[in-house]
């Protein structure tokens, strides 16, 4: 069950430093997060949680903004 468990973490921290390596940051920035990540796992991965994402990745519904101030009856998203 341990190791079943450590394995899983490996996997997890290893997703991390890939994915620190393939956003664009400079040298430092990549040290620092990987620094961060291998010597703090659960608080780097947090802390690098919200720089993980890149908008380009996310799905186009969760970017687009409401129109405020329209009025009538209320569309659907998709349906612009």
């Amino acid at each position: 069950m341990s190791l079943a468990l450590f394995l899983i973490w490996v996997c997890v921290i290893s997703c991390v430093v890939s994915s620190i390596l393939n956003q664009p940051f400079d040298r430092k920035q990549r040290v620092f997060w990987v620094t961060v990540v291998i010597l703090f796992p659960v608080l780097g991965v947090l802390a690098y949680l919200p720089f993980a994402f890149r908008k380009e990745n996310l799905p186009v519904i969760f970017l687009r903004h409401r129109k405020h101030g329209r009025k009538g009856k209320p569309q659907p998203l998709d349906a612009e």
